[in-house]
């Protein structure tokens, strides 16, 4: 079928091919952390094959043998993420995908996309991987507070503390 993944944990998990989760086809995965998982080929946090929709996920601590370390994104289909942030993983590969209103760690082509840390409260290094420990809630000061795009959030959108996605102005 068409799963949607809203308001999921993939934290701490370790597989061969992604290590927090294996999407393969059309797929919605809204407000979902990938913390701390490890893959021992491709996809530390998770491998989409394609058609997968992401939005206000955060991607942090996640590693891969071969590439992938956050997300693996197969070439081909339409894989897009929306208002979410990659940061602190051993690398990234967002191969195929396109990219808005996110903070990707060593920047990546797209509308309202940043490059800066975006100041979690008590994250912990990839290297420790796999592990669920830190956290990764936002400063109030991070520059990713109300930076998303209200026109990428899907309808009836919370996230993991069961808030509406969009409290201000945007979502963060």
């Amino acid at each position: 079928g068409n799963p949607q993944y809203r308001q999921c944990k993939f934290d701490g998990n370790s597989a061969a091919f992604g290590g927090g989760s294996y999407a393969f086809a059309s797929t919605i995965i809204a407000n979902c952390s990938y913390i701390g998982n490890t893959a021992t080929s491709l996809g530390g946090g998770i491998y989409a094959v394609v058609n997968i929709n992401m939005y206000n996920n955060t991607f942090r601590n996640n590693s891969a043998v071969t590439n992938g370390n956050a997300l693996y994104y197969q070439s081909g289909g339409s894989n897009r993420l929306f208002n979410s942030i990659v940061w602190g993983n051993s690398s990234n590969a967002l191969i195929g995908a396109t990219i808005t209103h996110s903070i990707i760690e060593g920047g990546f082509a797209g509308t309202g996309n940043l490059n800066v840390d975006p100041l979690f409260v008590a994250p912990v290094a990839f290297a420790s991987a796999p592990t669920s420990s830190g956290n990764y809630r936002l400063q109030d000061n991070s520059p990713a507070v109300d930076a998303g795009s209200n026109t990428a959030v899907p309808v009836d959108s919370y996230d993991l503390n069961d808030n509406a996605s969009t409290i201000d102005e945007a979502p963060d």
